[in-house]
This record gives C-alpha cells, sequence and structure tokens, in this order.
C-alpha cells in the first residue's frame, strides 16, 4: 500500500508481521526485499519473527507489532494497546493500520489456501520490471513520508 499516511518502514514491518503470523511465506520473501529496500535491516527483519516482547524495539515499533499480534489473535485491538497507538499515530494513521493488517491476512489466507509457493528470485540482480516496481515502491514511500512531515 505505497503512498499511505503511514510510513513505508512502518507498512513493511506490519506486513511481515502478518506474514509470520498466517505463515504465509510467499508474503513474507516478497516483502523481506522491499523492507530491506525501504530502510529495515537484515536483522530488524528477522526479529519480526520474534514480536514485540522482549526485544530491542523502539516504543512505535513495539506497539505496531502488537497491534498486529491482537488484531490477529482477537480481531480488535485492546484499549491497552490502542491507548498507546493513541498516543503515536493520528487517527488516520490507526485507521490505516487496521486496514493494512486487515488486507494483508486476508492476502496471506488467500495465498496460503491457494498454496501459492514463493517466488524464485533469480541470484544476482532483480529482473528489470521487479526493479522498477521496487523502485516506484520505495520513491512513493518516501514522498508520503515527506509530505506528512
Amino acid at each position: 500500500m505505497p503512498g499511505g499516511l503511514l510510513p513505508r518502514e512502518d507498512s513493511e514491518l506490519l506486513i511481515l508481521r502478518v506474514a509470520h503470523n498466517c505463515g504465509c511465506d510467499y508474503e513474507w520473501h516478497h516483502h523481506e526485499r522491499i523492507a530491506l529496500g525501504v530502510g529495515l535491516t537484515a536483522e530488524e527483519i528477522q526479529r519480526v519473527r520474534r514480536g514485540p516482547e522482549g526485544v530491542d524495539w523502539s516504543p512505535r515499533r513495539a506497539q505496531l507489532l502488537a497491534a498486529a499480534d491482537e488484531l490477529h489473535a482477537r480481531h480488535t485491538i485492546s484499549d491497552t494497546v490502542w491507548s498507546q497507538l493513541d498516543v503515536l499515530f493520528s487517527n488516520e494513521e490507526l485507521i490505516e493500520l487496521c486496514l493494512l493488517v486487515g488486507h494483508y491476512e486476508m492476502l496471506a489466507m488467500t495465498l496460503n489456501a491457494l498454496q501459492v509457493a514463493p517466488d524464485r528470485l533469480p541470484a544476482g540482480r532483480m529482473p528489470v520490471g521487479m526493479r522498477m516496481l521496487e523502485s516506484i515502491i520505495v520513491r512513493r514511500g518516501r514522498g508520503a513520508e515527506r509530505s506528512s512531515s
């Protein structure tokens, strides 16, 4: 969902947590590369699998992960987590967070049900079409961050 109000790093963090929670290898592998392209480190990407607890996340990222976990497990966000999110995010960003997690949960269920295997990425450079798409995603994400500053 490039171009949303949430910074691209936040969106990719949420998408990766959804992919992990749903056991969706296709979604995980697809978004690993995108997450690296928008600024998450390889170590942070692997840490997403451990979740928000007991890991060295910023309060913002810990709350994003907690929200993704609660939406996955309970289909809602508790008052406790919501009150912490409310300090960090605008109302519009909170709506986007819920829609983003819901969208990728739905996509993960579909991919899992259809047993879609992760794309095989060629060694070395990505194909031109994938590089162009990734470039657009990164640029649009950075443009949204600048316009919200």
